[in-house]
């Protein structure tokens, strides 16, 4: 599998490419890591691998609803669903306040 490339001779990839050819095209084939994580769909500590896209519908689950009880004089109230572990890191990672 190759890596896009913007048609500018990258300079080789990693240690791990020592003594293998470029690809006619100009691109460096994926590193072993790289091609695990494509077959596996899952990185090296078990998490699954994501897309843009995919990571954005994850991330759509954790919500924040309004809730407004039923009796009398009670005020409504937000419930945050708990995010799963994955979520938990990327909303770390990215510095949200839930």
């Amino acid at each position: 599998m190759c890596q896009p490339c913007s048609g500018a001779a990258p300079s080789p990839p990693g240690p791990w490419f020592r003594g293998k050819v470029r690809w006619p095209h100009g691109c460096w084939p994926r590193s072993p890591r790289a091609e695990s994580k494509a077959l596996s769909k899952k990185t090296s500590d078990g998490e699954p691998v994501h897309s843009f896209k995919t990571l954005l519908r994850d991330l759509a689950t954790v919500v924040k609803n309004r809730v407004q009880p039923k009796a009398e004089g009670t005020e409504p109230f937000d419930i945050t669903t708990t995010p799963t572990s994955h979520q938990k890191r990327v909303i770390d990672l990215l510095k949200i306040r839930l």
